[in-house]
């Protein structure tokens, strides 16, 4: 039989044998959670989502400092839940995306790849679609690597769907070009055509200093058809395209 006085015991040598910003942040873990539980006893009828997400988030930030990623992400997690009890999605996505951060330097590729998605999902919900749009390209490279073809097509779609809604196509470039990559890659050759042909019409109405950037996108479209051996179309293009 052991003594509760050794099991105490035993229990604050562990304590004491983890780093201090660990201790911290199980400390802060403790605080958040019993934030969000009621009780009469406890004097708290409704739980406090407020005061969880400052505990979560401070806990998240000390496992940060220490590397440890797996306590970390839990702590995201749970501050976003608790932002989004608050009804303040944008913060919630803040959360999920540093969630996803932390899967990512685990090796978590596809975990990080459905993170930066849900964190996506919250942006749009708060009519932020350029944040959105921003993250859904991390969760597009991240289907990529973890080779998730469909859903990495899938996503990169997404994106340009969302920077077409804000109207800030201006800030798509670096993602038309990882997508555009992707699609030629994988000889998607529709969806890159298709892809170019969007490029084309976002540079030629941003102004002379992009009409290089569509004349290269023009090109490509002509490269594309000679790969496919499609040597009739890729004249009737060029053709059409100086004309």
């Amino acid at each position: 039989v052991v003594s509760t006085q050794s099991t105490g015991t035993k229990t604050k040598q562990t304590m004491q044998r983890k780093p201090p910003k660990e201790q911290e942040g199980d400390q802060l873990m403790t605080k958040g959670d019993e934030l969000c539980t009621t009780g009469f006893f406890k004097f708290r009828f409704k739980p406090d989502w407020e005061g969880a997400s400052e505990a979560y988030e401070k806990a998240a930030n000390a496992y940060k400092v220490i590397k440890l990623h797996t306590k970390a992400m839990e702590a995201w997690k749970k501050a976003a839940n608790a932002h989004e009890k608050l009804n303040i999605p944008f913060s919630a996505g803040r959360c999920i995306e540093n969630a996803a951060t932390h899967a990512k330097d685990q090796k978590l590729i596809a975990e990080a790849g459905e993170l930066y998605y849900k964190a996506s999902r919250l942006y749009i919900s708060n009519t932020s679609n350029q944040k959105a749009a921003e993250v859904l390209t991390k969760a597009a490279k991240c289907a990529e690597m973890a080779n998730q073809t469909e859903l990495a097509l899938q996503y990169y779609n997404e994106c340009v769907d969302l920077y077409d809604a804000d109207d800030k196509q201006q800030f798509a470039s670096d993602m038309y070009k990882q997508a555009l990559n992707y699609f030629i890659k994988l000889k998607r050759w529709d969806n890159a055509i298709t892809l170019l042909e969007k490029m084309i019409e976002v540079y030629s109405s941003l102004g002379s200093s992009y009409i290089s950037e569509a004349w290269k996108s023009h090109l490509s479209i002509v490269i594309i058809h000679l790969a496919q051996n499609d040597y009739v179309a890729a004249d009737k293009y060029y053709q059409s395209a100086l004309s």
